[in-house]
């Protein structure tokens, strides 16, 4: 049973009497700014002065008045919360907040509101990188694309994403305030420090995560300790979170992925031993430096040299993808090794023109060299041979922080600082010398709790029954 004061006794008042449910509203009384109404009966209440509104336990106050938006404004200055406030006229008073205004009449009035349209969700897929959104609209199943208006959003634009009722980011870049429906599946396991846990945190910072945490539905999980780690940068409450794997990661299993990144490089890789180069970022958004290392060199050995790289693609049969991080492409494009025919620049802007995601070639990877870069987790699933080059880790450990040290705890693979090492470890790896099959499988248990293609499924499942519930509790 709502408990509810109306403020206002003229005809918009009667009107929204006459439309009240007894069984689920009690009227605590009414009020009004005339002083020549006020401690007199209205439909069997007294009208109070508005200071008395302070006496009363009360779940909203209901402004049936056409001075809506002046009472709202007197009401606020008060001191009283916005969401306890709700026009009777909502349409006209505020247009913005009308979602949630409606919401709340639901809970009051005798017909119950129906709900005339599906719910659109925005799966947002700003690259196709590290977003989840290409894979999640990839699989959906049919009784998703028949139950719900569902959209594959590529453009970062919040007006037009205001327009949803659902979002599902991969960057926490919903609309966080009290009226869109969130849900959260990040880009990665993290391995370094994030959000609240960083030494640059600030309370802004702090207030903006709890806000972002607080409109959040669902947080969608690789495993328990994905959880925890995640819910140490960014606290929320544990029953948000939902452990289905990353939908992402469906597309690290699909056939085709040779030929997927022979039509981006736009000749035959026949005969050539693919191996990766994703290095994570050091210099990111708002100019934030974990390391000062620049990528004057690919790598960033001390002992690396143009001409010996290029030698070593030749003698091995190398063809190396490189895929610098979006932040930094721009700056580094221009490297004179990108320049070598078996050498090739991967950019955002052509996985966004072929719309293939990153995930959809990896599976033809003989080896992937990174640093930091979350993915190599995720290649866990398709056993995918690694070697690691942090060749800033002291000061990246310093500057950055890690959520579990030692570094190479959690980095099933050779570490490796200097050309000759590189070299070194590639060779074992396609000489079929693998000494760390053991360790990628430890790590693959302690990450995932699936191990298998079916993520958007579990993500896609976990969003019905949560939109499911949520549209009867309005409903009913």
């Amino acid at each position: 049973m709502l408990n509810i004061i109306i403020f206002g006794t003229g005809s918009s008042a009667q009107k929204f009497v006459e439309m009240l449910d007894s069984t689920k509203v009690t009227i605590l009384c009414f009020v009004d700014n005339d002083i020549s109404k006020q401690y007199k009966k209205f439909k069997d209440r007294y009208i109070n002065p508005p200071q008395k509104i302070q006496d009363f336990r009360y779940d909203y106050i209901v402004i049936a008045s056409q001075y809506s938006n002046e009472i709202m404004e007197q009401l606020l200055d008060m001191g009283i919360k916005y969401n306890r406030i709700i026009p009777f006229d909502y349409g006209l008073h505020n247009k913005n907040n009308m979602e949630y205004y409606k919401k709340v009449h639901s809970l009051m009035l005798k017909d119950k509101q129906q709900h005339n349209h599906k719910l659109k969700i925005a799966l947002i897929n700003y690259n196709y990188s590290n977003y989840n959104g290409f894979a999640l609209y990839k699989y959906m199943p049919d009784f998703i694309k028949g139950k719900y208006d569902v959209e594959l959003v590529t453009s970062n634009d919040k007006e037009y994403l205001s327009k949803f009722d659902v979002i599902c980011s991969s960057h926490y870049d919903g609309i966080y305030n009290g009226v869109h429906l969130n849900f959260e599946m990040w880009h990665g396991f993290p391995i370094k420090i994030l959000g609240a846990l960083q030494k640059t945190v600030t309370e802004k910072s702090i207030q903006y995560y709890r806000n972002r945490s607080q409109h959040t539905e669902l947080v969608f999980s690789y495993s328990q300790l994905y959880t925890t780690f995640f819910n140490a940068c960014f606290p929320s409450c544990a029953d948000k979170y939902r452990i289905t794997g990353m939908p992402r990661n469906d597309l690290l299993f699909e056939e085709g992925s040779l030929d997927k990144l022979e039509s981006l490089c736009k000749r035959s890789l026949s005969g050539y031993n693919i191996v990766f180069y994703l290095p994570t970022w050091r210099k990111g958004k708002n100019q934030v430096i974990e390391t000062s290392c620049e990528w004057t060199k690919l790598f960033g050995f001390k002992d690396e040299d143009t001409d010996r790289i290029k030698e070593i693609l030749e003698k091995n049969k190398l063809f190396l993808v490189v895929k610098l991080h979006p932040f930094e492409f721009y700056q580094f494009k221009n490297l004179d090794i990108f320049q070598h025919e078996q050498v090739f620049l991967l950019s955002e802007d052509i996985l966004m023109e072929y719309k293939i995601h990153l995930y959809e070639l990896m599976g033809c990877c003989k080896v992937l060299i990174t640093d930091y870069s979350s993915i190599f987790f995720d290649t866990l699933l398709i056993d995918t041979p690694l070697i690691f080059a942090p060749t800033d880790l002291d000061e990246y450990s310093e500057n950055r922080g890690f959520l579990l040290e030692p570094y190479d705890y959690l980095t099933p693979g050779p570490t490796v600082f200097t050309l000759e090492e590189l070299e070194k470890e590639l060779k074992k790896y396609l000489n079929q010398e693998d000494e760390w099959k053991d360790k990628r499988e430890q790590v693959k248990k302690l990450i995932f709790k699936y191990y298998d293609n079916k993520s958007s499924l579990r993500v896609w499942t976990e969003i019905d029954k949560y939109l499911s519930s949520y549209e009867m509790k309005w409903t009913n």
